[in-house]
């Protein structure tokens, strides 16, 4: 519907709201084909801005992604033929990371910037604790309950990894195969807000 015709504006009333434009004698049907044109180009304009943004999202993704250097790969293809689903993250200045699966199992494992090993740590259910490492948990950490439980390999031995946990309180603990307690560490709020936040 047109109004205001004869004067200097005219106003298109249209079912979203009033459109007013200076009067240039100009019919219904030329002004549907004007906006049609411009409602296309807005569009072109929204996907061509949509491309864009996908194409930089997916090269923030790929830069994100870490390549250690070539003796670090070349170690860990050494020690860990055979992995797959290999994702690096540089851990530190002089150490790398990768995730990775192994025989359907979940490991992480840890490399210098010489390409040297240095751990290795995968996730056990607590079934699989051995007799003399859930002894010690029973008796030194009566009342915890084990949040998380991993064995770690270094050059110096085999160590159980156990996330404890007691109401509001958390400790890391270190046993050895034997049943001795290698490491006890309470852990701060700092450090729990780090992993929830990573």
């Amino acid at each position: 519907m047109i109004t205001g015709i004869g004067r200097q504006t005219v106003t298109y009333h249209f079912s979203n709201g009033d459109l007013k434009l200076p009067n240039f004698g100009l019919n219904m049907q030329t002004l549907k084909f004007s906006l049609r044109c411009q409602l296309n180009d807005a569009a072109i304009s929204c996907v061509k801005k949509s491309i864009f943004t996908v194409a930089a999202l997916a090269f923030g993704l790929f830069a994100c992604a870490q390549t250690p250097p070539a003796q670090v790969n070349d170690s860990f293809n050494k020690k860990f033929a055979g992995a797959t689903k290999v994702k690096w993250d540089k851990e530190n200045d002089t150490e790398w990371e990768a995730e990775f699966k192994l025989k359907g199992k979940a490991y992480s494992a840890n490399f210098s910037n010489e390409g040297k090993w240095m751990e290795t740590e995968h996730e056990i259910k607590k079934s699989a604790i051995p007799a003399n490492v859930k002894q010690t948990l029973d008796s030194e950490f009566a009342g915890y309950d084990v949040e998380e439980a991993e064995i770690s390999e270094t050059a110096e031995g085999t160590v159980y990894e156990f996330e404890l946990e007691q109401g509001e309180t958390e400790m890391e603990v270190a046993i050895s195969p034997e049943g001795k307690v290698v490491k006890k560490e309470m852990k701060t709020e700092k450090e729990e807000d780090g992993e929830e936040n990573a």
